[in-house]
């Protein structure tokens, strides 16, 4: 619970591109960092969850093309009211998206290891 005695929001995982294997092992740190946490994950097309993590939402419209679905997904990030994010895979392209996010979250940027536990 937060000092306003409400819940806290669900964590946003953001990965527009990479493979499963990746996304699995995040996925499983990141729900352990966050016990009981709802996590909305935005993805691109091909990516599939591991079933034996339980995702409040999975999008897997990440792809984005032209400045209307720009808006589309930002503003439904922004509606999501996410405690935190994580960008899996950052490009410029997802730095750009998570600015646009208001109000402004904290993001956790990964390359080439883990997110960090927060």
């Amino acid at each position: 619970m937060t000092e306003k005695g409400t819940a806290p929001g669900p964590i946003m995982v953001m990965m527009l591109h990479g493979g499963p294997d990746r996304l699995k092992s995040a996925l499983e740190r990141i729900s352990a960092a966050h016990p009981g946490a709802a996590l909305l994950l935005l993805s691109h097309a091909g990516a599939e969850a591991p079933p034996e993590i339980p995702l409040a939402a999975h999008w897997r419209d990440g792809n984005m093309r032209g400045p209307l679905r720009f808006l589309a997904l930002s503003r439904r990030l922004s509606w999501a009211g996410a405690a935190c994010g994580y960008d899996l895979a950052p490009t410029a392209r997802s730095r750009f998206l998570r600015r646009s996010v208001r109000p402004a979250i904290p993001w956790h940027e990964v390359e080439k290891t883990l997110p960090p536990v927060s």
